[in-house]
């Protein structure tokens, strides 16, 4: 399986880690704004353009530019799915995407193929909700 896209074109998104988005706050302090630190940082998580995270960076931080570009991409955080809690009769067990596929599969004798058809149908959707051009 591929990681998720970090950039979206259609809407014009960069998608980062909590973790970055807070830094790239702290970066851009404006008692000590750090724009070069913050494109580098931004660029090394979503492998974007120079260009792109230049005015990405100056659309989030619109205090340390002038040029304010409409063309210029939104930095928001990405939402990943970490885990779900299922019952497959022997009690509750929470588990990350991946491993609902699997131990579905290996319970497919004990819930039958309409509740697999239906567990994996829902994993497919929050696989596709996490990544919605996963499959192009």
């Amino acid at each position: 399986m591929s990681a998720p896209r970090r950039i979206d074109h259609d809407t014009k998104t960069l998608r980062v880690s909590n973790e970055l988005l807070k830094e790239l706050d702290v970066l851009m302090d404006p008692a000590n704004p750090r724009k070069i630190q913050a494109i580098k940082a931004l660029r090394l998580e979503t492998q974007c353009g120079l260009k792109e995270a230049k005015l990405a960076v100056e659309r989030r931080h619109p205090g340390h530019s002038t040029n304010q570009n409409p063309e210029a991409y939104a930095i928001k955080p990405f939402v990943a799915i970490k885990a779900v809690i299922v019952d497959f009769g022997d009690g509750e067990v929470q588990l990350d995407l991946n491993d609902l596929h699997m131990l579905t599969l290996v319970n497919m004798n004990k819930i039958g193929i309409e509740e697999l058809q239906r567990i994996i149908g829902l994993h497919d959707l929050l696989k596709g909700w996490e990544d919605p051009h996963e499959n192009e």
